[in-house]
């Protein structure tokens, strides 16, 4: 959605010689992920997590500026084997072409890692919010931690040697 215009109706006009829609913004993507074959996305946190719900073999070109975000997740997805990544400094046309047709030539070991992936970030930060939560309650009822007060006179060495006597 960010897309300058005059790029934007470049590409519209590129999509529509090749009889292909082009949508600036499109409220529905959940339906149009579901009815690809292969997705081909920068990688955002919600379109990503659309395709691992979906199962949908995907290519992530994730974008480098202004954060790092998308890569990093591009990356960790790949080494489990959830999507194909191409980095922006490898894209080119021969690059693009050779990924998608690798997804959709062979797009069974995705779905099979895809089925394997549990969606279970909420719980481990509901767990480690509970951890945290229980670790400051537990120091609020301790109170907090002073040091012995020596008695007048006595030095540490003394107080240790009338501990062992008694």
């Amino acid at each position: 959605p960010f897309m300058p215009k005059p790029e934007r109706e470049k590409v519209a006009r590129r999509a529509q010689r090749l009889r292909a829609r082009f949508h600036h913004f499109y409220r529905r993507m959940e339906t149009l992920i579901g009815l690809a074959d292969a997705v081909v996305t920068m990688g955002g946190y919600n379109t990503t997590c659309e395709i691992l719900s979906q199962i949908k073999p995907s290519l992530v070109i994730p974008r480098e500026v202004p954060r790092l975000e998308q890569r990093i997740r591009a990356e960790m997805l790949s080494r489990r084997k959830l999507i194909e990544f191409l980095p922006w400094e490898e894209l080119s046309p021969d690059s693009l072409r050779d990924k998608i047709a690798a997804l959709l030539d062979d797009p069974e070991p995705y779905r099979r890692a895809m089925e394997t992936f549990k969606f279970c970030g909420l719980d481990v930060i509901s767990a480690r919010v509970a951890a945290f939560r229980a670790a400051q309650e537990s120091e609020a009822c301790e109170g907090p931690k002073r040091p012995k007060k020596k008695r007048a006179g006595e030095t540490a060495g003394e107080l240790g040697a009338a501990g062992a006597e008694g």
